[in-house]
This record gives structure tokens, C-alpha cells and sequence, in this order.
């Protein structure tokens, strides 16, 4: 599976990266979500993993232009969003509710966590 991973901590880039490789999967990184839109359409990810904690723009804001606008809806190319986050679990929550993300990681919870809560995301949507 492709994976694009926006974070604007390039320790925690290089660390998914490495991490969603060893588990198989094709990753790609950005740092900010300013022009993350376009991006993703070059890339074209199955998945894409979003921070919410960024300068500028925050992931949470680009998702809410991406869930009002349907940005990425366009000739029936549709990624899975999920949230990656130190927010609080009702912060999260409530993201989720309120826009495209299927899901979240805390990444308070480490790389063991993470693994076993991106395969669950990966296998309860059979991508």
C-alpha cells in the first residue's frame, strides 16, 4: 500500500517512513499541508496520514477544506485519511466526526502502537 505521511517534524517523517516500510508499505512525506492537496493527487496515496499540530496550516483545518471541497474526490480518486496526533482522544474524536478521516493515532501511544492500530485501520477498510 502507498502512504503519504504530512508532519511537519522531520524526525517523525524519517521514523514512519522506516516503520510503514518495514511493514511493506510504499511511504511518501511532506511537511507541511500548505499545497499537501496537490500533492497528494501527484502521488496519488492509498492512505494518508495527517498531523494535526502544524504552522500555517493545520492538519485538522486542511481536512475540513478537503471534506467541504471534495479536493480529492475528483475522477473517483478517494485516499483514506487518518489522523496522527498528541491531541486528546475527544480532540481527535471530534476531527473524525467533523471531516474525511476514517480514524486516529495518538503518537503519545508509540511505534508499537502504531503498528498494530494502522493494521487494524488497514485491515477494517480492506484496502
Amino acid at each position: 500500500m502507498k502512504v503519504a505521511i504530512i508532519d511537519d517534524d522531520t524526525i517523525v517523517l524519517e521514523v514512519l517512513r522506516g516503520v510503514l516500510q518495514d511493514m511493506g508499505h510504499e511511504a511518501t512525506t511532506r511537511s507541511s499541508a500548505i499545497g499537501a492537496s496537490a500533492w497528494i493527487l501527484n502521488e496519488l496515496p492509498d492512505l494518508v496520514l495527517v498531523d494535526l499540530n502544524m504552522p500555517a496550516l493545520s492538519g485538522d483545518e486542511w481536512l475540513g477544506l478537503v471534506t467541504e471541497e471534495s479536493l480529492l474526490g475528483r475522477d473517483g480518486y478517494e485516499p483514506v485519511f487518518v489522523v496522527f496526533s498528541s491531541r486528546s482522544v475527544e480532540e481527535l474524536e471530534q476531527v473524525v466526526r467533523e471531516s474525511c478521516a476514517v480514524g486516529y493515532i495518538r503518537k503519545q501511544d508509540g511505534l508499537e502502537a502504531f503498528e498494530v492500530a494502522f493494521e487494524k485501520i488497514v485491515q477494517g477498510l480492506a484496502l
